[in-house]
């Protein structure tokens, strides 16, 4: 039952993740980086320490592990990819969470001794490759820039050294909701410090509306939601088995670029995307079909 709470945990998260670069691309038209990022952060803080306190009343001190998680991710994690989706195609910031299933079975095996399996690593040389000739080809139509996905892999990266901090602090702490709250206490200072110094406070938000004032408080579940439910995932999940289910933000996230902003999508790019995702896809199908092999022996 618990694995099952964790899975479910997991599939909401990817909603929302994959959800979140078409919302944020949207709203970059009226608003800047930092005003989106501030109030993204800030916002989730204040909604995460509300809930926190009703629930637990006296929320605990859990040492400085969610702050240095909160600096990575969502602190680093939300500035890389607004940054990024200010400069690239809405698209690649939904397929390059494909990288996960390689980046963090890898750190996980040197900081946690997790073992990593064949069939990641096969799935994340796919995916490698397919996320690679998706840059490069919506670089060439213009849709897409290799600086910005350069910031989107930086926040790739950072999420994933925060979920390797993130496996450790659920297995001995548990209470997601009070480590994501730290974690967005410190994402919410680093915000108001970047607002404060690249906008003028007199000028910021002028021109939300109220659809853009609704993409905004999207934008904050979007950013509260997926660390709540990925550290509450990671009480009873791996982090090698968690990165599996980041491949899901792609079609998700592609399917709502292609609808709302009717981007480029030629067959190449339409390959290189389900390379990326069947490569992300490749261990989640090996290991169902592992399972079914091993359910089918003890049957008979």
């Amino acid at each position: 039952m618990k694995q099952l709470q964790a899975n479910l945990a997991m599939l909401a998260a990817m909603l929302l993740w994959g959800t979140s670069p078409t919302a944020t691309k949207y709203v970059l038209a009226d608003l800047g980086t930092s005003e989106i990022y501030a109030f993204r952060v800030v916002g989730g803080a204040l909604v995460l320490w509300c809930i926190s306190i009703l629930i637990y009343k006296k929320v605990r001190w859990h040492g400085f592990a969610p702050l240095i998680m909160g600096f990575f991710s969502p602190g680093l994690v939300t500035l890389f990819i607004v940054l990024g989706l200010s400069y690239t195609s809405a698209i690649n910031g939904s397929v390059v969470w494909g990288v996960l299933p390689v980046v963090q079975p890898l750190l996980a095996r040197i900081f946690l001794q997790e073992p990593i399996e064949g069939s990641v690593m096969a799935g994340a040389g796919l995916s490698i490759i397919g996320i690679t000739i998706l840059f490069l080809l919506k670089n060439q139509d213009g849709s897409g820039s290799l600086f910005g996905d350069f910031l989107l892999l930086c926040g790739v990266l950072s999420a994933t050294a925060s979920q390797i901090l993130a496996r450790k602090v659920a297995v001995e702490h548990g209470k997601p909701i009070v480590t994501t709250s730290y974690q967005m206490l410190v994402a919410a200072l680093l915000g108001i410090g970047i607002l404060v110094f690249t906008t003028p406070l007199d000028s910021a938000y002028q021109s939300v509306d109220v659809p853009i004032f609704f993409l905004l408080c999207y934008l904050v579940l979007t950013s509260a939601g997926p660390y709540f439910l990925s550290n509450y995932a990671l009480q009873n999940m791996s982090v090698g088995r968690s990165a599996l289910f980041s491949p899901l933000a792609g079609p998700i996230g592609v399917t709502f670029a292609m609808v709302v902003f009717r981007e480029p999508m030629d067959a190449w790019i339409f390959i290189a995307i389900l390379v990326a995702l069947a490569g992300a896809f490749l261990p989640t199908y090996m290991t169902f079909r592992a399972n079914r092999r091993q359910d089918s022996n003890n049957r008979q």
